[in-house]
């Protein structure tokens, strides 16, 4: 495909730019894409090519499919195939917008035949609504493409005129209109030959509600198409026509052929997991097929819809960023809907000090937490998470109350560091104290990443504020990590107590060293050092190397190692939480088989 090219013939008239009308700039459309026969391709979002004569509903769509109206006959002969008619006064076809509509950017083209080039009434060929509007309108000698307000078809916000003078009503012509908010441009087009100008958006990107061909709302205010006017081929793309119309690099043919298909599976996954979604969260997993929803791992925890996880690692702000993903990757506008609704529950769950609760009941009268501020947890990335989440959203939104929540949030992680610059399991705020999974005071976590968040966050947070506090708590991270390790065996164990002696957590993650920890411990001052310089860090990682090339001699390590002699443990039994303080790993590990 060539780049767009001065057109051969155009009558052009210039505007001026007052009242939201644009300077016109001539344009012709190159390569045959806007006159071919409708076809779904990878930037198409609905594509009616009107053959079947037993509906007028979508050959593709990527929301719903089904056409409304009424008052359409769709057996006559159209450009390409069969084409559809209005057969009575204000007949029209309309589709739900949604995922249909690209809003932010995308191109509309369709063919249409009859009287309506010759009429002296202004009529609305094509319409897409949501609180703003977006419009193809016929006048006397001239197309325009009109962005407007909702209920208004007079005084437009901004105008695009194509001066076509006379029009043959007794063959096809194909009507192309284009929009980018971004740049701040539109393109119509009539045949091929149109023009392009600088045009003025609302800042509201959603998409339309509803799509109208041949009327709608501004059909019932302007003027209703009459009997006669047919349409053809009726497809609407993703990108504005500067894409369509620009010379790619072609890809290899695998991956031309494969690329739709892998793009086509990531909206099936989104949109599902777009269905599951309530009141702006998830639950933490969903049984198949039934898809009750879980507020943990387990059958045993299947729950009401009216529960939204913030738990495991795997809840609702780390799946709201995935949507946040896909729609900067596939720029469907329904995909930050859905991340702009997470982004609003953690507004408004947020706790006045800046932290968040591993879940939450929604009810008519409000969020309601559960748990309590004697449990706030900072393990399985239930404050990072959304940290992360609103962060991101700020970063694609420019919303300054997701960056405000972040620093708030920033101000909580704070206060909950332990003395010995570890972090806990959860923090006690009635209290003041952070507490190990078994409720010791000043115990410190490494599992499920309660220290390696910290870590993150604080390097998340400096970029953010530039304040030393955060540098200074990520070193007083790494450097507890340090004062952790253990001397003749320099591995790490998942939780501490507050004198730095591995601890009893749940019945099976014994007071020992570990695989996951060690393997967090070396990641978190991996970071450490990269952000720091201090080849302290990286001394203590190369410690646990040469450790385990010494006594690890076949690569396979056990999940839990014995603190004093290094050897291979298992778990024969856990004491009652009450005495699990007190008991050393001795008492409680056996050496596994042939060990």
């Amino acid at each position: 495909m060539r780049s767009p090219k001065i057109p051969l013939v155009l009558i052009v008239t210039t505007l001026i730019c007052a009242a939201g009308f644009a300077v016109a700039e001539p344009v012709s459309l190159s390569g045959d894409w806007w006159q071919a026969p409708a076809e779904a391709s990878r930037h198409t979002t609905l594509v009616c090519s009107f053959d079947a004569t037993d509906s007028d509903d979508a050959d593709f769509a990527r929301d719903f499919a089904d056409s409304g109206g009424f008052a359409i006959d769709n057996d006559l002969p159209g450009l390409h195939g069969s084409g559809i008619q209005i057969a009575e006064i204000g007949g029209h076809l309309n589709f739900r917008g949604g995922s249909n509509f690209p809003a932010a950017r995308g191109t509309v083209r369709f063919a249409i035949k009859g009287d309506v080039w010759a009429d002296d009434t202004p009529r609305w060929l094509f319409e897409a609504r949501a609180y703003d509007r977006i419009g193809v309108l016929r006048e006397p000698g001239k197309l325009s493409l009109v962005f407007g307000r909702t209920r208004r078809t007079t005084d437009p916000i901004a105008q695009l005129d194509l001066e076509i003078g006379e029009v043959s009503a007794d063959t096809w012509h194909t009507v192309v209109a284009s929009w980018d908010r971004a740049s701040g441009m539109g393109w119509i087009a009539l045949d091929g030959k149109g023009v392009s100008g600088e045009m003025t958006f609302t800042s509201d990107p959603r998409p339309a509600f509803a799509i109208y061909l041949g009327g709608g709302f501004g059909g019932r205010l302007g003027g209703l198409n009459l009997p006669g006017l047919a349409f053809d081929d009726f497809v609407l793309y993703d990108v504005p026509v500067s894409v369509l119309e620009a010379e790619l690099a072609p890809l290899p043919v695998e991956d031309a052929e494969f690329l739709p298909v892998a793009e086509a599976g990531l909206r099936r996954t989104m949109n599902y997991m777009a269905d599951l979604q309530r009141w702006g969260g998830w639950q933490c997993l969903y049984t198949w097929p039934t898809l009750l929803g879980s507020a943990a791992q387990g059958r045993e925890y299947v729950d009401f819809a009216d529960y939204i996880d913030n738990d495991k690692g795997n809840g609702s702000a780390p799946l709201a960023g995935k949507f946040l993903w896909a729609y900067e990757t596939v720029g469907d506008y329904r995909y930050l809907d859905v991340a702009l609704r997470s982004g609003e529950f953690y507004l408004a769950a947020q706790a006045e000090e800046g932290y968040w609760l591993h879940g939450y009941r929604m009810t008519v009268d409000g969020i309601k937490p559960v748990g309590s501020p004697s449990g706030i947890k900072l393990q399985d990335q239930d404050q990072a998470h959304p940290i992360y989440l609103l962060n991101y959203l700020h970063r694609v939104t420019g919303d300054q109350r997701y960056l405000d929540a972040v620093k708030l949030a920033g101000e909580f992680y704070l206060l909950a560091q332990n003395p010995n610059g570890s972090y806990p399991h959860h923090y006690d705020l009635v209290e003041g104290v952070g507490e190990n999974a078994i409720g010791l005071a000043g115990g410190g976590e490494l599992n499920d990443r309660a220290t390696n968040d910290a870590i993150d966050v604080m390097a998340l947070m400096y970029h953010i504020t530039e304040d030393p506090r955060y540098i200074q708590t990520m070193k007083e991270v790494a450097d507890w990590l340090l004062e952790a390790q253990g001397d003749a065996v320099p591995l790490w164990s998942d939780q501490y107590d507050a004198e730095n002696n591995p601890s009893w957590a749940r019945a099976f993650e014994p007071p020992a060293y570990g695989v996951s920890a060690t393997t967090l411990a070396c990641q978190a001052l991996r970071e450490a050092y990269r952000f720091s310089g201090d080849e302290r860090y990286v001394a203590a990682i190369r410690r646990t190397d040469e450790w385990m090339k010494a006594n690890v001699e076949d690569g396979a390590m056990s999940t839990y190692t014995d603190p004093e002699s290094g050897r291979p443990i298992a778990l024969s039994s856990r004491p009652s939480p009450s005495a699990a303080a007190t008991r050393r790993s001795a008492r409680l590990l056996r050496p596994l088989p042939g060990s």
